[in-house]
């Protein structure tokens, strides 16, 4: 898994973009870290034209 900053737009927090393998499909979750929390916003099991734009933008 890779994880990066989404600094796309001001969200009035730090929150992270990562792109990994679950099981042989590829998934982007969308957390923020709050002290020792993990907070999960979004996760989605991804397409190959959306691979292609995530690596893209997040230079993964």
């Amino acid at each position: 898994m890779v994880a990066r900053i989404d600094d796309r737009k001001d969200y009035g927090e730090i929150r992270w973009v990562a792109l990994g393998d679950w099981d042989g499909t590829t998934v982007v979750l969308v957390y923020t870290e709050e002290e020792d929390t993990v907070r999960l916003i979004s996760a989605r099991v991804t397409k190959n034209e959306t691979n292609i734009y995530y690596k893209k933008i997040y230079h993964l």
